[in-house]
């Protein structure tokens, strides 16, 4: 049975392939990324392709407030593996839900301590914005 909030999940999942679509993005669905850091399959949950790129996007939707919200940091580091193995253009990771107290931080200040720029991270409304216009 699915869990609270799965429904709402899969709507905005759809919502991001229409605004992707919409973008001219070639889209696939849960598209198998390779081995995670430390085991395990990873796995973004849309894979867009545009003029010859490929883009990792993994929605993160919060309804509350919690512990585990510091996984998106580990989040970032597996999918940055991935695109430092060169298949990949960048990682976008999209913040949705009204559950996320560390949204600033990882809006504003997370990418002070990454490396490179392979990583961007959203609000829902942003990345719809630019899906649309084509400008991931």
């Amino acid at each position: 049975m699915p869990g609270p909030g799965t429904n709402r999940r899969e709507q905005i999942l759809r919502g991001l392939l229409f605004s992707l679509q919409k973008g001219g993005y070639r889209c696939f669905r849960r598209h198998y990324v390779g081995p995670r850091l430390g085991g395990g399959r990873h796995y973004a949950d849309i894979l867009a392709e545009k003029g010859g790129k490929r883009y990792l996007i993994s929605l993160r939707w919060r309804k509350t407030p919690g512990a585990n919200e510091q996984t998106l940091v580990f989040e970032v580091i597996s999918f940055l593996e991935a695109v430092r193995r060169g298949r990949y253009e960048k990682v976008l990771l999209i913040l949705g839900g009204p559950g996320w107290s560390m949204r600033e931080f990882y809006l504003k200040e997370l990418k002070r301590h990454l490396r490179e720029e392979k990583a961007v991270i959203f609000t829902l409304e942003d990345f719809l914005t630019r899906a649309e216009r084509g400008r991931l």
